[in-house]
């Protein structure tokens, strides 16, 4: 994997002269994580996000893609965050995805093209929603260039009431090592306490973290100190205006 292309991306080697055969994967997205590379076949199975326009770019989604950088195949497609187990012989895969505000469902898929075998399973949030508790809510809103979206989330507590004004707490690490913010279901227990307090408790992925493009991280590159501040000002302030 490099970022020399300003994202982060698999390339080829050889390994006797360690030169460069070729670039395998590229685009305005990055690669997480390598699963399984098929020597026979010429084949590396892998881990994307921001590969979809229109989701949220955290999203982790499922790719095969040949040695070469040809036949990329997207092996999940719904607008959440995947997790995807092969069966042994790779005939087939669980596909389980799920949203801060969409609770998971798990399908039964096969591998050659895709295709729906059976759903397994479809949580049922209904009781969650009956005690109060709402899921979080996703918010974006453009960052310090006015161009770039900071993605984030809201968390109420069960007495929230729209006609009361709350104190906010942030949930902050800064840190340029990783991205923070939950992209799957479950209701996030730290914050949903300390909301339950009577507060809102919002969690935000500045520039100067990971999982976007090199120059979204080199923000904080020596620069530890500016912490995402003025992206995160600036979502405040737009989730202000979105609720008065």
């Amino acid at each position: 994997m490099s970022e020399r292309d300003g994202w982060n991306h698999l390339y080829l080697y050889d390994g006797v002269t360690g030169a460069v055969k070729n670039q395998i994967t590229k685009g305005a997205w990055v690669v997480r994580g390598v699963d399984r590379v098929d020597a026979a076949a010429r084949q590396i199975w892998f881990r994307a996000s921001g590969t979809y326009a229109g989701q949220d770019p955290y999203q982790v989604h499922y790719y095969r893609i040949n040695f070469d950088g040809s036949g990329l195949t997207a092996m999940t497609n719904d607008d959440g965050s995947h997790t995807v187990t092969y069966s042994p012989d790779g005939e087939y895969y669980v596909d389980t995805w799920s949203r801060v505000d969409v609770a998971p469902v798990s399908q039964l898929r096969r591998t050659t093209d895709r295709s729906v075998v059976m759903e397994l399973e479809r949580a049922d949030p209904r009781r969650l929603a009956g005690s109060g508790i709402r899921a979080p809510e996703p918010f974006v809103a453009k960052g310090r260039d006015g161009t770039t979206d900071i993605y984030g989330i809201i968390v109420r507590p069960s007495t929230f009431d729209p006609k009361k004004k709350y104190p906010v707490i942030e949930y902050i690490y800064a840190g340029p090592h990783d991205s923070f913010v939950p992209k799957t279901w479950g209701i996030p227990g730290g914050m949903q306490a300390q909301a339950e307090l009577g507060f809102i408790v919002v969690q935000i992925d500045g520039m100067g973290t990971s999982n976007r493009s090199k120059a979204f991280r080199d923000v904080a590159w020596q620069n530890i100190g500016d912490a995402g501040f003025s992206d995160r000002i600036l979502w405040h302030k737009a989730v202000a205006a979105k609720y008065a």
